[in-house]
């Protein structure tokens, strides 16, 4: 995902949450960047704050156009399966 934003080592990355999903956009100052091998680490404070923890599954989009990631965990994606199931609107 981060080859196909164009996204390269160094670049500084503005993570923060928003309905569950972390949006990860191109900014700077940013509190993030990207890795030498193309990897993001997201900050402390995002990662406690969505519960994230070493090996859990993460489902990636992106949008080319608008430069941004979209990082949804599994329970989050788990909830709107179930909201969706039942009719609910996200």
């Amino acid at each position: 995902m981060v080859r196909l934003l164009n996204w390269l080592p160094g670049t500084s990355l503005k993570p923060t949450v928003l309905n569950d999903r972390i949006i990860v956009l191109r900014r700077s100052p940013g509190t993030a960047t990207v890795l030498k091998l193309g990897h993001i680490r997201l900050p402390a404070a995002i990662r406690h704050r969505c519960q994230l923890h070493a090996g859990d599954g993460l489902l990636l989009t992106t949008s080319a156009a608008r430069d941004l990631l979209v990082v949804c965990t599994t329970a989050a994606l788990d909830q709107a399966l179930r909201a969706y199931v039942r009719g609910e609107s996200p």
